[in-house]
């Protein structure tokens, strides 16, 4: 058997997280691509997520990157990680809930996005013990190319989050 080596194709953004709207987001990973075949389609399949977040009331961050965040031409998805306080979750509606439950379901094959959810605890939490350990979990996820070359990430707000 013979394995194929991964190609590592150039970050978009350099070292650090870098807050940025939808417009700015598909100006840089798909307008800058206009012979791209999967570009537009990802970025329309990320609007729906923000769109149905920001509609249910969701206040946080969504981390964006994978090869959408790197120059290669056609990238088959975008990662997202979902950064939102604990509370919202456990305060929040059965909808709410179920909105989130969505998005850490991973919407891979229906919405070309590769999801997670990262939860943060309050300071008072025990859990909070566990925030800094996911923040670097996340960083090395989305912060290195494959080749240990650190990366920049986009981050984008819903609902008034910082």
């Amino acid at each position: 058997m013979t394995i194929t080596p991964i190609t590592e194709y150039p970050p978009i953004l350099p070292i650090g997280f870098h807050k940025m709207s939808l417009e700015k987001l598909e100006e840089l990973c798909v307008q800058r691509f206009s012979d791209s075949m999967t570009r537009q389609q990802i970025m329309t399949d990320l609007r729906d997520i923000v769109q149905r977040l920001s509609d249910g009331g969701i206040t946080a961050e969504i981390w964006v990157n994978g090869s959408f965040l790197t120059r290669k031409r056609d990238p088959g998805d975008v990662d997202i990680v979902l950064r939102i306080p604990i509370q919202v979750y456990e305060n929040g509606t059965p909808e709410q809930k179920a909105l989130l439950e969505w998005v850490g379901s991973n919407l891979k094959l229906d919405h070309h996005c590769d999801s997670y959810v990262f939860y943060v605890y309050p300071p008072e939490d025990s859990r909070a013990v566990c925030n800094d350990y996911l923040h670097a979990y996340w960083i090395r996820q989305f912060g290195f190319t494959r080749g240990q070359e650190m990366k920049g990430v986009a981050v984008l707000e819903i609902g008034g989050a910082s």
